[in-house]
């Protein structure tokens, strides 16, 4: 795509455009489905408070644009977006590389190490944290 006549600053900003959008989109169905929910389910008879859910979705919505952002950001360096936890799902569903899992050996390092990281990162902080009413 980046060999068409087209501004890198325009392809850019056209894939943030469509996160947002997509973003917005996933909060509209949270908001659904909490409205279903209540409404459904739960066969809730009170006034919908409107105005606390859409603060909270406008709010959510602008919350996840520094993610978006950095997640657009590692994912267009050739170097980082490999390594980036949020790609390996991705990476590891990609048809065409040869092993058991269409794994490559890179993704499966990474997968390995973040793991082993996070896990023991993760049991380090939760068994020395304080207890807090």
């Amino acid at each position: 795509m980046l060999a068409l006549p087209v501004r890198r600053t325009a392809v850019y900003f056209t894939k943030f455009f469509y996160v947002l959008l997509f973003l917005a989109l996933v909060q509209g169905l949270v908001l659904l489905g909490v409205l279903v929910d209540g409404l459904v389910f739960l066969h809730i008879q009170a006034p919908i408070p409107r105005a606390m859910l859409n603060k909270g979705f406008i709010g959510g919505w602008i919350a996840t644009l520094p993610l978006a952002t950095l997640q657009l950001w590692v994912s267009n360096s050739s170097i980082y977006a490999p390594m980036y936890p949020w790609a390996q799902p991705m990476l590891a569903m990609l048809p065409g590389h040869q092993g058991t899992l269409n794994i490559t050996t890179e993704t499966a390092m990474t997968i390995t190490i973040a793991g082993i990281v996070f896990i023991i990162g993760g049991w380090l902080h939760f068994t020395r944290r304080d207890i807090r009413a």
